[in-house]
């Protein structure tokens, strides 16, 4: 468990502790930030409690500025730094090292080029999760809202033809229910979608789905919890249209080396098998992913 409040030898005083990450996975810092903040009575000293700002590079856990407070703040620091929880610390490496591997996997993750063409929405989870994890909590384009009782998953699908230029992102509302064959498991189905297009707007012209005025009630809890970060949605419709044109590219060099001679691949390919296209995957966690339900 993190720490949340400590105490120092080199320092008198109990100091709350705030951890900061980077929210963006796709950034590639390896830097985390933490604020100490002294816990004083109102009616103890007058004087602004001090506050004691480090930056820690989590894989040397080393810091990469000198930190910021009041005189003897660098022997509070390397108190800090040694004492922190091992367990903690590894928590933390398993953040980056998994933030290292989503952004080798969008940099080169492909698509079937047949759901390319045909536009198919698709989901970061579908393209991002680890082989047979199925409870891996998506970073990306996923968000959860509570409404009338019950529990939804948000997830943001997308067109992935780089030739469609919609500006437009489907919200599936996908309702969490205990998993009938497995206990203490739950599933998320769909129940109804919407469009959002990329300047934050809902366009109710394209909602889908039974019981207009439930899904009008969730979607407007979900506005009220989650603030769209434009910049951010636009930058994860930009990098669904990158993966698809590389896909499509991909095929176009594959059937180019087969018309120069080499055999391309016939008859049915079992799903796990290694896709023909070269990645070194499974062909089920490849060219031949479909859509699936979300498990928890």
């Amino acid at each position: 468990m993190r720490p949340e409040v400590v105490t120092f030898a080199a320092f008198p005083g109990r100091f709350r502790v705030d951890c900061y990450q980077c929210e963006h996975v796709d950034c590639s810092c390896t830097e985390v930030t933490f604020v100490l903040k002294e816990q004083r009575a109102r009616d103890e000293r007058p004087e602004r409690p001090p506050k004691i700002v480090l930056r820690v590079d989590v894989p040397t856990w080393q810091e990469t500025s000198a930190p910021e407070g009041p005189p003897g703040t660098e022997a509070v620091v390397a108190e800090f730094l040694r004492d922190y929880p091992t367990a903690e610390r590894e928590e933390l490496m398993a953040w980056y090292r998994e933030r290292e591997r989503i952004i080798q996997e969008l940099e080169t993750c492909r698509i079937d080029a047949r759901e390319v063409e045909n536009g198919t929405l698709v989901s970061f989870r579908e393209i991002l999760a680890p082989a047979g994890e199925t409870g891996w909590q998506c970073p990306m384009g996923e968000y959860s809202v509570d409404c009338d009782g019950s529990e939804y998953t948000v997830v943001e699908r997308f067109c992935p033809n780089p030739a469609c230029r919609c500006r437009t992102v489907r919200l599936s509302f996908m309702k969490l229910c205990p998993d009938p064959d497995v206990d203490g498991r739950y599933v998320a189905e769909e129940e109804f979608s919407a469009g959002l297009s990329l300047d934050g707007a809902l366009d109710p012209d394209k909602l889908c789905g039974t019981d207009e005025p439930s899904a009008e009630r969730v979607l407007a809890r979900w506005k009220e919890l989650h603030a769209v970060e434009r910049d951010r949605l636009t930058w994860r419709y930009e990098k669904i249209k990158e993966i698809g044109a590389r896909s499509l590219a991909l095929r176009r060099d594959l059937r180019r080396d087969a018309g120069g001679g080499a055999k391309p691949p016939v008859g049915r390919i079992g799903r796990n098998s290694p896709c023909p296209c070269g990645s070194g995957k499974k062909y089920k966690k490849c060219c031949g992913r479909t859509s699936q339900a979300i498990s928890f």
